[in-house]
């Protein structure tokens, strides 16, 4: 049973791992049909185009021509115009050869292979031996043959599209913003909270690049799903909630607002919780999202006792600072609402696109 559970748990990966298998024997068997000199370029690159989603594929592949083209046009050019055989000669030519094209790559991404190609085509020991121009071509070629091949396994063998893995890992983000509610209403230690929020950060990270793909799906019509942005907007301002919540329930409230206040923000945080989690399914099935209706519920109950608290002067024997958090809980929670409630509507864009709605 755990290797059933650990086969389903890495079923992407081991979907990878097919494509990239794919890729390595087709482009070896080109190279060997084709009878290419330096055949080992186009087997590492149609393994290197293979990435995570088709988006991912599509940015490297690119990425790759450009740099490599790049880099072999001005590496023959400098080989053929200047000494490099030996002496300082190669020092100066290596520096007048990979500096410009890092200033370029470090400009444009899309260039940050065109110094390495340059140093290939000028001290490859197979450019000594032919026309460096014709090995500078011949490099092309394998780069795109190899490029080619990659991107071509990416879409047919069982194509892994960067909104598929948006929406697991949003539901995944959602999982964990679920879980730092419930450690926060718990009274968790600091350490926990934080270690939490490290990972909440790094899973919004990895978000952000694969949303990067998505947009390059959408760009070249390889998907029509919708556009990612702002479900990602929802989530980065739903972290940004969830710290302002940890800022605010950290420290305890003073008697007696924390005896008649506790329950009913607990109450609120479950049912924000329970909101999160119907999210998770939604995302999972391509459906719609509940209605954040005990969220509503919570939070209305919430301010109400804060104004049975103010009506019995509560407040006024509270610290300055203490009504201060109160004020601020009450707006990072009217905040939580319109974010839950904006993310009903983001589903919605999703859900409605998987039943072929126009949205």
């Amino acid at each position: 049973m755990s290797v059933l559970k650990w086969l389903s748990a890495h079923m992407s990966d081991l979907r990878h791992a097919l494509r990239v298998g794919v890729a390595a024997i087709f482009s070896l068997a080109i190279v060997h049909a084709l009878h290419l000199t330096q055949g080992y370029w186009t087997i590492l690159t149609a393994v290197l185009v293979v990435q995570s989603s088709v988006g991912g594929s599509m940015k490297f592949a690119i990425d790759r021509m450009i740099g490599t083209v790049g880099g072999a046009v001005y590496g023959a050019v400098i080989a053929a115009f200047m000494p490099h055989d030996h002496g300082m000669a190669q020092y100066i030519t290596l520096l007048i050869g990979v500096m410009p094209p890092a200033v370029l790559a470090s400009i444009n991404p899309s260039f940050r292979i065109a110094p390495v190609t340059v140093v290939i085509v000028l001290f490859s020991t197979a450019a000594q031996e032919i026309n460096v121009f014709m090995y500078a071509v011949e490099r092309v070629l394998e780069i795109g043959l190899g490029s080619i091949l990659g991107l071509a396994v990416s879409l047919v063998i069982l194509p892994a599209r960067a909104h598929g893995i948006i929406m697991a890992q949003a539901a995944s983000i959602l999982g964990l913003y679920a879980g730092l509610l419930n450690d926060l209403s718990g009274g968790a230690e600091r350490s926990l909270i934080g270690a939490q929020m490290d990972k909440i950060r790094a899973a919004i990270t990895k978000i952000e690049t694969v949303a990067d793909e998505a947009k390059r799906e959408r760009k070249t019509y390889v998907t029509g799903e919708p556009d990612p942005d702002p479900l990602l907007r929802n989530l980065r301002r739903l972290r940004h909630d969830l710290v302002m919540f940890s800022r605010a329930v950290t420290q305890a409230l003073p008697s007696p607002a924390a005896e008649r206040l506790q329950p009913y923000i607990r109450n609120v945080s479950d049912a924000a919780q329970q909101s999160m989690r119907d999210a998770i399914g939604a995302l999972s099935t391509r459906s719609a999202m509940k209605p954040i209706t005990a969220f509503d519920e919570a939070l209305a109950a919430y301010n109400g006792e804060v104004s049975a608290i103010r009506a019995d002067h509560i407040l006024r024997e509270l610290p300055v600072n203490t009504v201060s958090r109160l004020f601020t809980l009450g707006f990072v929670l009217d905040q939580l609402h319109q974010n839950l409630s904006d993310l009903v509507d983001r589903i919605g864009e999703f859900e409605q696109k998987a039943k072929g709605i126009t949205v």
